[in-house]
Order: C-alpha cells, then structure tokens, then sequence
C-alpha cells in the first residue's frame, strides 16, 4: 500500500493565490522526488470547504495528476448525485486548457467528507466500535454482514464495479497496529467466510456483483482500475468524443458525466453556507500576500548575475529561501490562510511567514548591493533595508535618516516583479516637513531631478509612524528590474518658493507607465488626469 500526498498540505480553494498554491505544491513534489523518487499522479484534497475550477485544471492535471478525490460537496448536489449514480465523474473545468480532463471522486463511502463506515472505526482512541479481534464467527457474521449492507449502499452511487473505502479520520492511527490487526480481520473474515460459503453475496447485492473482494489499496491503483474499466466501456458501447460521455442504450456499463464549473459555495445543511472564511482574518490573508509576492521577487533578484558578472551561490541562500518556502506553503493548508484556525494556530502561522520574511530580506538586501557594487560593498549602502510597514507608514530607515536631514542623502531602490513596465506612486516615510529632491540616480546628473514637497501622513497618530511622507513617483519602472532614486533635502516647506512656477511642489508632470496602458498628468493646479487612453479620470487638486 502506498499512500502520496501530493502537496505540503490540503490546501483551500478560495482563499488562495495561483502563485501560492504552485509554489506550495512544488516544494512538496521536490521533498517526494529528492528523497523518495516519487511523483505523484493523484491528488487528495479531503477536507478544504468546496472545490475550486482552477483546482482541478491547474492544480491537477496541469500537474501531471490523473484524479483528484475530496470529501465536500453541498448536500443539495450531494443528494442529486447519490440518487443518479453521479458520486464520480471527469472534470474539465478550463476553457483555456480544453486537454484537462481528470478523474474525481467523493471519498467517505459517497457520503461526503472522510471516514470509515459506520461501527467500523478501530481507533482505541477515537472511537467506542467494537473490535473485532475477540469476536467468534457467529459475531463475526453479524458484523460482517452490516459492513456488506453499507457496501452495497455506497456500490449504488457509482455506475462503477469499484469503490473506495476510507478507513480512518482526523487524530487517528496513534495505535497504528491495533487498526491494522482490526483491518486485517475484517479483509480475512470477508474472503474465509466467501470460501466457505457462509455469505450469500449474490443476494446482498444482486443483480450487479456475486462477489466481493477488499484489500488494501492506494488512490494511485484505484485510479488506474477506473481507467481501466471506463475504457473497456467505451470499447463495448457507443463513445460520444464531443461530450466525452459513454452513450449506452440499455444495459450495463459505466456512465460518467462532466463537469465543466467548480463546487462552490459548499453548504452541508440549510441556510448554513461554507462562505465566511472567505473574507475571515484579513490582515493573514494579506501578510501571505506580501509573503508570497516578496518570494518572487526575491527569487527574480536572486537570479541575476552580479554588477562584476558572478552568479549568486545557491547554497548560501538556500535556507533562508527554504524557510521561506515552507512557512507560505503550509500557510494554504485550509485552516491557515482561510483563517479558520484558532487564534494561537493563525499566530504561529504569521510568526513563520514573518520569519521566513526577516530570513530572504537579508539574503536579498546583500544581494542587492552586490548587483550595484559588486564586491566592494564593506562601507556602501550599509544600512540598505526593506521597508516592510509600508501600510502603517513606518520606515526606520527613511524615518531616522530624516530627522537631521540636511546632511543626509537617501536612496530609495524600487524594484518591479512584473513582466511589463509598471508606474507607481512610492510614499516614502520621513520625520521631517519640508521639500525634497528627487531623481532617478541614472538621471541625476542631467538635470531632471524633481522637487517634492512631503504631505502630512494619514496615520499620523499612530505609535511609531510617520508623521509626514514623500510621495515618489517612479515613472516606467522596468520589467524584472529596479529603479533607484536620490532624494535629497531642499528646505523647510514654510521658507522654500514655488518650483517652476507652481503654487505647490508637485511630482512630474506627466507620467507614461505604459503607452498602451495608462498616463498620469499632474497640473500646475493640482489637479491630478489618469487616462489609459479610452477612460479619462479627473481628481480635483
């Protein structure tokens, strides 16, 4: 028997990013390849709370995966399928991917979620079920016989000759051996009793099987046994390949339709919809984010060769990427960034990420002043640190180097992740009311450095924040790339005149992010006209 589990953990479906969840699963499958060489083909997502589309055409087959098994569904759909034989099926949920059909299927016997039947838990733990280990062969019958009713139950919501049995939940198998003793009783009592003629399965499940055979399996066999028999139907009946449906007029055969949407949202009783956790525990939701798009760019920084030509050595920031990596790929797991965990476990969660943050925020910052100085860098931007507290307006850095700030000089790096060139406004904390130069370094000499008067900080108030910032507009930020930018004091706002014949020091004038995209134009009235070209948007100065 060999069980896989595909990913660092079950992830959710609805809170997640795509980014996040490709990463997770890649850490995962790296662990099974390295040290096991595995790689999955089934994925097993028992218990996130409804299932997502981008789940099962990305997640899964795009991930080499052939099936995918969960245990929720809605119970109005679950009803649905359970009376038409509908309880397994293929899936085909992209319209950008029309090759990504996979296999599902419910586990916990087609009832929904996971667990073994019912007085047929042997966990001495868990569970008050009888053991069957003491029983003599009249008990056993008794027992036997009820685990074959429900058998037959769960063999009627499939069109399928195979089922599958989930024996175990949450917490159980801390005595392993007492489960598997109890297991392997029931297996040998149902094949003995079957040789000896003391079971009449004909009668217990006529008219479709006259025999039953269990024994340990895995969701990897399970699939392939499904494959097998599904394409033994198609052979013996009418195949429609513009549904992907068996068509048989009568008779036997297996019928699995296709769904082509998700299943959400997940209910499991009236007017008890699975849906808070959408929007539950913001602020988590956000820091994985953060935690997510700083990797990224951190691995793009990373890649690039040095200013003297060097590549990085990935042994000296393979830990703190590892952290990294490990703190936001158990953070999907679906009681972790859906915020359904308690409130000591979303703690934990946040102080790994925040970890793993502080851990790549060195490897990157060293980085960085390599890419600018290469190895001469024992004096140079020293100091050269992330701003992570944007949100809250706090900057030690830029605060500190403010609060004197004639004989200061300030660089500020602004580093764009995306594919394409992206403009932004930067507001930059500072301590310290008054007017400012900037310029992009490679700029500076030219001329065209800009004077920016500091706005009052809407947080303010707030412990630790500043009190004032700079807003910075980077122009087209290069694709994969930095900007850099000097910012230097000119004078106190109330002694420092009009700059170019402006009532208010203002950034540039206009700004072209992208020619195809969007252009921001600064009046000398204030007044602020975003336009991508079909939409015009005026902010009265």
């Amino acid at each position: 028997m060999l069980l896989v589990v595909a990913n660092c953990a079950g992830i959710d479906e609805a809170a997640t990013h795509f980014i996040g969840m490709i990463d997770q699963t890649t850490l995962g499958h790296s662990f099974l390849k390295r040290e096991l060489g595995v790689v999955p083909t089934v994925g097993w997502q028992l218990d996130p709370f409804g299932h997502s589309a981008t789940q099962a055409s990305i997640m899964t087959s795009k991930m080499g995966f052939d099936a995918l098994y969960f245990g929720r569904m809605d119970y109005q759909d679950l009803a649905v399928r359970q009376l038409e034989k509908r309880c397994e099926g293929l899936w085909n949920a992209s319209q950008n991917f029309p090759d990504s059909t996979v296999f599902w299927g419910l586990t916990g016997s087609f009832q929904g979620n996971y667990r073994a039947p019912t007085r047929f838990c042997f966990d001495p733990l868990h569970c008050n079920d009888p053991s069957l280990l003491a029983m003599n062969n009249s008990m056993l019958m008794d027992s036997v016989g009820d685990f074959l009713r429900q058998l037959r139950v769960q063999s009627d919501r499939t069109s399928s000759s195979h089922i599958m049995l989930t024996m175990g939940a949450d917490f159980q198998y801390q005595r392993a051996s007492y489960n598997f003793a109890n297991l392997d009783k029931l297996i040998g009592t149902i094949k003995r009793f079957q040789e000896w003629n003391m079971l009449d399965i004909p009668s217990l499940f006529a008219p479709r099987f006259d025999t039953v055979n269990i024994f340990y399996s895995s969701p990897e066999y399970y699939t392939r046994c499904k494959h097998k028999e599904l394409s033994k139907s198609r052979e013996r009946h009418n195949f429609d390949t513009a549904t992907t449906q068996i068509v048989a007029s009568e008779g036997d055969g297996v019928h699995y339709g296709v769904k082509t949407d998700d299943f959400f949202p997940y209910s499991d009783q009236e007017h008890n919809f699975w849906t808070g956790y959408f929007t539950s525990r913001a602020s988590l939701k956000r820091q994985e984010r953060l935690g997510s798009a700083f990797l990224l760019a951190a691995r793009q920084i990373e890649s690039l060769a040095d200013i003297d030509g060097k590549a990085s050595d990935p042994q000296q920031s393979s830990a703190a990427f590892h952290e990294l990596e490990d703190a936001i790929g158990v953070l999907q797991h679906h009681d972790g960034v859906s915020g359904t965990a308690k409130q000591h476990v979303s703690n934990d969660y946040s102080r790994r990420l925040q970890s793993g943050i502080d851990s790549v925020r060195v490897v990157t910052t060293k980085k960085l002043r390599r890419l600018f100085l290469g190895d001469n860098v024992a004096d140079d931007l020293f100091d050269l640190s992330l701003c992570q507290l944007l949100n809250e307006t706090v900057c030690s850095v830029s605060q500190n180097a403010t609060m004197q700030p004639k004989t200061t000089t300030l660089y500020v790096v602004v580093y764009n992740g995306l594919g394409q060139p992206q403009s932004s406004v930067v507001f930059l904390p500072i301590s310290h009311d008054g007017s400012y130069t900037v310029g992009k370094l490679e700029d500076s000499t030219n001329g065209t450095a800009t004077v920016v008067a500091s706005m009052p900080s809407p947080q303010s108030t707030t412990a630790g924040a500043a009190k004032y910032v700079l807003p910075i507009c980077t122009g087209a930020l290069p694709a994969l790339g930095a900007s850099v930018f000097k910012v230097d004091f000119l004078g106190d706002a109330d002694r420092v005149s009009s700059f170019r014949g402006r009532d208010k020091f203002m950034p540039p004038a206009s700004i072209d992010a992208d020619s195809a995209r969007m252009t921001l134009h600064y009046s000398d009235n204030g007044d602020v006209e975003a336009s991508n070209g079909l939409i015009q948007v005026l902010f009265d100065g």
